[in-house]
């Protein structure tokens, strides 16, 4: 329910943000379609964690070993796409200033 909750708030911003007529139309229609694919995808780990640690299991396991593991994965595979960004141009990778 919060999830689609959740997701109804980004369609309304996005439908907010289509009504405001600016020179940045497109970039922030872009913006509310990242906000959308990523409200999809925090669903999809919602479920798949349900299903896959069903609530009379949860004590079973650590919540935090979870996040470590997810964690690992980002540091591991994710940053190939970071670098892919910033070599084709999409993304600017710097250090950042102090």
């Amino acid at each position: 329910m919060t999830i689609a909750v959740a997701i109804e708030g980004v369609i309304i911003i996005t439908l907010t943000d289509s009504n405001n007529q600016n020179d940045t139309q497109k970039e922030s229609f872009f913006g509310d379609l990242v906000s959308v694919f990523d409200s999809f995808l925090y669903a999809c780990y919602g479920i798949l964690i349900y299903y896959l640690i069903p609530p009379e299991k949860e004590k079973e396991f650590s919540f935090f070993t979870i996040l470590g593991f997810v964690g690992l994965l980002m540091l591991t595979c994710f940053w190939v796409f970071v670098l892919g960004a910033h070599f084709i141009g999409f993304e600017e990778l710097e250090a950042p200033t102090p």
